[in-house]
C-alpha cells in the first residue's frame, strides 16, 4: 500500500480519502492527488500524463504505485560475514558532522504581553482530580470565570458521555506511576473528538522542578511524570486547531490558590508549548546550538569492565557499542529480543538470495515457525516471511558479534524481554559472575508502531512505552547496587518535539529523559547522557523519507559520524549536558539545523466564501463549481501574518502549498479561518507560518499553508533578466479557445508575447481595487497583485497545453519576494521559465517587471500539476 511505502499512516498523505478506494475520481481531485503523491512517494513510479486518462480511481492510483510480485528484490546478506558490504552513504544528505544541541531553561520576559487564547462561556472543562488542594482550587477559579467546570478521577472521565471543550490534566498530588500515564492517554483518545470539535484546550501539569528537569529536582518530583509532555506535543502535531501547552510546576511552590491562580491564568495565554511555572518566575526551554565535543576527555571504562548493552546487537546502538569497543575493550553482554542459535544449519548456510531462502523455508516447514496451512509445505506465506526475516535478523547478529570480537572485546548475547524482570535478573547474575560488576548501562532497545492517538490501540502504546521504559526501570533496579561509570540512553528527538504517529514514543523518550536527570543527580561520578538522536542513514530510512527528511531540514547521521559522536559525548568533561540533541547536517549548510515543528496557530480572522461575498467567483468555476482562486489563498494568508504584526511590510513567502481546493458545493458559502503562528527573526526580517482552513464534520481541514516573510523595509530589486524575444505565440485569445477557464474578472492576459519549449512571456493588466472583486475586503489595495500572480499560472497552463497538450492547475510555489509595495497601476510583464517540463509536475520561475522592465517580483520553485483530463473541468466554467 502507499502508507507502507512512506512509512506514514493513509492519513498523513495529505490525500482526502473521502471517496471509496473504487469510485471515480475527477480531474481536480486526481490533481490533488498527485501533487500530494509527488511530495510524499519521490521514488514511485513516474506517472507520465498518458497514465492519467486510466488512473480513474483511488485503488487504480495505488495499484500504479505498489510494486507487484515482479517487481526487483533488494540485495540480501548471506550466511558469511566476509560477502557483508556497508550500505552506500546517501550523497544527498551524508554529512560527517554533527550538529549537537542542548535544552536550557529560559525565563520568560516580565512584562512580555502574550495574547490570550480563549474558549466561549460555557465551555466545558474537564480536570483531573489529583488528590489534593490543586485541583479542587483551579476548579473553583475556573467555574468564577464562567466556565463548566468538572473535577474527577481519570477512570470516571473514561466513561463520560459529554465530550469536553477544554482538558487539564493534573499529575497526582501523591505517588504515581506510567498506570497514571497510560490512563492519559486514553483519556486523550476519550476526549479527542470534543477538543478538536471544540478547537479546544488540552494542558498538562507535571510535577518535576518548574522547568522540566533541568533544575534541581530535589526528591520530590516524579520523573515519570515528564511523559505527560510527550503526550501534548504530540497532540500538537496532529491536532493543530487545539491549542496544546505542557506545564511543569515547582513542587516546592505548594498548592494554594496563588498556584492555581498561575496555573488558570497561564491555560490561556499563548507563546511557548512548554511553560515552566518557578518561584516568581515563568520559564521556557529554549534549544541552542552547542560545540560538539573535540578529542578532550578520556572514557571511564578500564579494558573488561561490564558494559550490559539493549538493543545493542543491531542498527544504531549496535554502531555507537562497536566504536566503544574499539576504544574500551570492554566485556559486552548485549541483550535482544531474537532468539540467535549458534550456527546456521547446512542446508541453509550457502543460501543467499531471497528466493532461494524463502524456497528452502517453505520445503522445510520445522524451520522457523509452527502450525499453519497451504501450499508450501503446509506452512503460510506469512510464515515463511517471518521465518526468512528471522533468518536474516541472525545473520545480522552473528557478523556484528565478528566485529566486535575482532576488535579485542569480550562479548555475549542474551535473547530476552527486558520488561521481564524475572528473566533479566539471573542474566545478569551471571553477567556479574562471568566479568565483574556492571560499570556501563546503554539502553538502546526500542520499537516503533506509528498511528495517530485516536487509532493507537493500548497494546501498541504499551509495547512502545514498556520496552523504553520498564526495561529502563528493571535495568536501573537491577544494577542498583553497582557503581555505574557511565549510563546511555538512546532517546529521540521526538521526544523534544512531538511527532505525528509517534505518541508512545515521544512519551517514553520524555520519560527517559526525565529518568537521566534524576539519575544524573543520584549518581554524580557516573557520566549520564540521553542521546536525543535525530534520524540515521539507514535501516527503515529509505530513500522517499530521504527526501522527507531534507524538505523538513534535517540531515541524516551518518552511522560512523553517529558512533564517534557517542563516545565523545561520554569522555567530554567541558560543559557537559544529560539531556543532548544530535542532528545530522544538510550538506554546505553551517547553521543549527531545527526539526520541523508544528507552530501553535492562533486564528488571524475568517473569511466567507460564497459568490454574494465574493463576486469574482462567478469568474473562477471548474467542472461547474466555484473554487477559491490561490491568488485569494496568498493574499488572506499574507494578511493573516501582518494580523499580529502591524506596521511592518510584506516582502514574500516560501513553502506556499495548496493541501486542498476549496470548491463551494451547489452554491453554498464556506467559512476559511486564517491562522497565525508566532513570528521568528530570520536574516530577511520575520518569517510568521500560516494556514487557511476549514471545518466540516466536526473536523479540521488545512486547504493551504506557507510560511509568511515581513520586513521593516523592502530590499532594493536586483536587475531584471533581458525580456525574450517574440515567438511561438497564437493568435486566438486564450479566454475563447477553451484553454483557460477564467471568466471576466480573471482576464489578466494582454498578450502573449512568447511561448518556448524554455519560457513564456506575457503583458497583463492590473489587478483592480479589492472592493470590485470582494464584498468586505479586508484593505483598499492588494499587498501584492493577485491578477498579475494569477496571470503566471495562466501563462504556465497555455505552455501545458502547447508542449504536453493538457492543462494544468496551480499547487505550490517554494519562495516568493517582493521589492516594491504595490504593484504600478498600469500594469506589468510576466516571463515564466520553465526550469522542470517533462514530468508529472511542471516547475517554473517568475519574474515580474513594470513595463519599463524594472523587477517588482521574482519566485522560484512554483509547480504545476499536469492532467489532460482537466480539459472538460475547464469547458464546464459555468456555475
Amino acid at each position: 500500500m502507499v502508507a507502507e511505502k512512506t512509512g506514514y499512516p493513509v492519513e498523513m498523505l495529505n490525500l482526502d480519502m473521502g471517496l471509496d478506494s473504487d469510485l471515480g475520481v475527477d480531474s481536480i481531485k486526481r490533481v490533488e492527488i498527485m501533487a500530494a503523491l509527488r511530495a510524499q512517494l519521490p521514488d514511485a513510479p513516474e506517472i507520465k500524463p498518458e497514465h492519467l486518462g486510466a488512473l480513474q480511481t483511488l485503488r487504480q492510483v495505488v495499484a500504479f504505485l505498489t510494486p507487484g510480485p515482479g517487481a526487483a528484490q533488494p540485495a540480501v546478506v548471506s550466511a558469511q560475514p566476509a560477502v557483508i558490504a556497508e550500505a552506500p552513504a546517501a550523497a544527498v544528505l551524508s554529512s560527517p558532522e554533527l550538529q549537537r544541541q542542548t535544552v536550557r531553561p529560559m525565563p520568560l520576559a516580565e512584562g512580555e504581553t502574550r495574547p490570550p487564547v480563549g474558549l466561549n462561556p460555557g465551555a466545558r472543562l474537564w480536570i483531573t482530580d489529583d488528590g489534593g488542594e490543586l485541583a479542587v482550587e483551579i476548579e473553583r477559579q475556573l467555574r468564577a470565570a464562567g466556565y463548566v467546570a468538572c473535577r474527577r478521577s481519570l477512570a470516571q472521565f473514561l466513561e463520560e458521555k459529554q465530550l469536553p471543550d477544554g482538558l487539564l490534566i493534573l499529575w497526582p498530588a501523591g505517588p504515581a506511576n506510567e498506570t497514571f500515564l497510560k490512563a492519559a492517554f486514553r483519556l486523550l483518545q476519550t476526549a479527542a473528538a470534543g477538543l478538536r470539535k471544540a478547537g479546544g484546550l488540552l494542558v498538562s501539569v507535571s510535577r518535576l522542578d518548574g522547568v522540566f528537569g533541568f533544575g534541581q529536582l530535589n526528591g520530590k518530583s516524579d520523573p515519570i511524570s515528564g511523559g505527560l509532555a510527550g503526550l501534548v506535543k504530540t497532540a500538537r502535531h496532529e491536532w493543530p486547531e487545539v491549542r496544546c501547552k505542557a506545564i511543569d510546576l515547582d513542587p516546592g511552590l505548594g498548592l494554594g490558590p496563588e498556584v492555581a491562580r498561575r496555573i488558570v491564568a497561564e491555560m490561556f495565554l499563548a507563546g511557548p508549548v512548554e511553560v515552566g511555572l518557578a518561584e516568581g518566575r515563568c520559564y521556557r526551554l529554549q534549544v541552542e546550538p552547542s560545540p560538539a565535543a573535540g578529542g578532550e576527555g578520556k572514557l571511564a571504562l578500564n579494558p573488561g569492565d561490564l558494559v550490559v548493552v539493549t538493543g545493542g546487537a543491531r542498527g544504531i546502538t549496535a554502531e555507537a557499542t562497536l566504536e566503544l569497543a574499539r576504544l574500551c575493550r570492554p566485556s559486552l553482554a548485549l541483550l535482544g529480543r531474537t532468539r540467535l542459535a549458534e550456527t546456521e544449519p547446512a542446508w541453509l548456510a550457502n543460501l543467499a538470495t531471497e528466493s532461494e531462502i524463502k524456497k528452502a523455508l517453505a520445503a522445510r516447514p520445522e524451520q522457523g515457525g509452527q502450525g499453519g496451512s497451504g501450499a508450501n509445505g503446509g506452512r503460510s506465506l506469512k510464515q515463511i516471511e517471518a521465518a526468512y526475516r528471522e533468518v536474516m535478523a541472525q545473520r545480522e547478529i552473528r557478523a556484528y558479534l565478528e566485529r566486535i570480537r575482532a576488535t579485542g572485546a569480550s562479548v555475549v548475547y542474551r535473547s530476552l524481554d527486558v520488561r521481564r524482570l524475572e528473566d533479566l535478573k539471573p542474566a545478569l547474575a551471571e553477567f556479574k559472575k562471568q566479568f565483574g560488576p556492571v560499570r556501563g548501562l546503554i539502553h538502546g532497545a526500542g520499537v516503533l508502531a506509528d498511528r495517530r492517538i485516536e487509532d493507537k490501540t493500548g497494546e501498541q502504546f504499551e509495547l512502545v512505552y514498556g520496552t523504553k521504559v520498564a526495561g529502563l526501570q528493571n535495568l536501573l533496579a537491577a544494577v542498583a547496587a553497582d557503581d555505574l561509570k557511565l549510563l546511555a540512553l538512546f532517546s529521540s528527538y521526538t521526544g523534544r518535539f512531538g511527532r505525528t504517529g509517534q505518541v508512545d514514543y515521544a512519551a517514553a523518550n520524555e520519560v527517559l529523559n526525565k529518568l537521566a536527570q534524576s539519575e544524573s543527580r543520584r549518581r554524580p561520578h557516573c557520566r549520564v547522557v540521553s542521546f536525543n538522536w535525530g534520524p540515521w542513514n539507514g535501516g527503515m530510512v529509505s530513500d522517499g523519507l530521504r527526501k522527507v527528511f531534507a524538505a523538513e531540514g534535517i540531515g541524516l547521521i551518518e552511522p560512523e559520524a553517529g558512533a564517534q559522536f557517542f563516545v565523545r559525548e561520554l569522555a567530554r568533561q567541558t560543559e557537559p549536558a544529560v539531556e543532548v540533541l544530535a542532528l545530522g547536517r544538510l550538506p554546505k549548510s553551517s547553521e543549527a539545523i531545527e526539526p520541523e515543528i508544528p507552530p501553535v496557530m492562533n486564528a488571524a480572522f475568517e473569511r466567507e466564501v460564497s459568490v454574494p461575498a465574493m463576486p469574482c467567483l462567478e469568474s473562477h468555476v471548474l467542472n461547474g463549481h466555484s473554487v477559491l482562486p490561490t491568488v485569494l489563498m496568498i493574499e488572506w494568508l499574507a494578511h493573516a501574518a501582518l494580523h499580529g504584526n502591524p506596521g511592518m511590510l510584506f516582502q514574500g513567502f516560501d513553502r506556499f502549498k495548496v493541501l486542498k481546493g476549496l470548491v463551494l458545493d451547489a452554491g453554498k458559502p464556506a467559512f476559511v479561518s486564517l491562522l497565525a503562528g508566532d513570528g521568528k527573526a530570520v536574516p530577511e526580517g520575520v518569517r510568521v507560518p500560516v494556514q487557511l482552513v476549514s471545518r466540516a464534520d466536526g473536523r479540521q481541514i488545512l486547504h493551504a499553508r506557507a510560511d509568511i516573510l515581513l520586513a521593516d523595509a523592502l530590499p532594493a530589486a536586483p536587475a531584471a533578466r533581458a525580456w525574450p524575444a517574440r515567438s511561438g505565440v497564437a493568435a486566438a485569445s486564450p479566454y475563447t479557445d477553451g484553454r483557460l477557464f477564467h471568466g471576466p474578472h480573471f482576464h489578466a492576459i494582454e498578450a502573449l508575447e512568447a511561448c518556448s519549449p524554455a519560457e513564456v512571456a506575457a503583458l497583463v493588466s492590473p489587478a483592480p481595487a479589492p472592493k470590485l472583486w470582494l464584498r468586505d475586503p479586508l484593505r483598499p489595495g492588494w499587498l501584492a497583485d493577485p491578477l498579475a500572480l494569477d496571470a503566471s499560472f495562466q501563462m504556465l497552463i497555455l505552455w501545458s497545453w502547447e508542449y504536453r497538450q493538457a492543462g494544468s492547475l496551480p499547487c505550490a510555489i517554494q519562495s516568493y519576494r517582493q521589492f516594491v509595495p504595490a504593484y504600478p497601476k498600469a500594469g506589468s510583464r510576466v516571463v515564466a521559465r520553465i526550469t522542470s517540463g517533462d514530468t508529472p509536475v511542471i516547475v517554473a520561475d517568475l519574474e515580474f517587471q513594470d513595463r519599463q522592465g524594472r523587477l517588482l517580483a521574482q519566485a522560484e520553485g512554483c509547480e504545476s500539476v499536469v492532467d489532460a483530463a482537466l480539459k472538460e473541468a475547464f469547458q464546464r466554467n459555468r456555475i
